[in-house]
């Protein structure tokens, strides 16, 4: 499946969470509670971005969130993700 950064941000846009894998480590973009929050894996943390129905920070803060020196675009577009889970 290609799933590319505009299809991230088409679901974040319409309530989805993601999950996925980037260089054996498991990050996610979901909601608990009526927040936005990040999740690392290998931190085991999670970053509050924003409020359920503020759809533009959280995409705000999408778009400046580097992984590994990588933007999130980058990693999307190049598809170099790996276990993908959408919901």
């Amino acid at each position: 499946m290609d799933y590319k950064y505009k299809d991230l941000l088409y679901d974040l846009k319409h309530g989805r969470e993601i999950e996925f894998k980037f260089s054996n480590i498991n990050y996610s973009i979901t909601y608990n509670k009526e927040y936005w929050y990040f999740y690392n894996d290998l931190l085991g943390n999670s970053i509050e971005i924003s409020a359920f129905n503020n759809k533009a920070e959280l995409l705000e803060f999408v778009n400046k969130l580097f992984i590994d020196n990588m933007e999130l675009k980058e990693i999307f577009n190049k598809l170099l993700y790996s276990e993908l889970y959408i919901f």
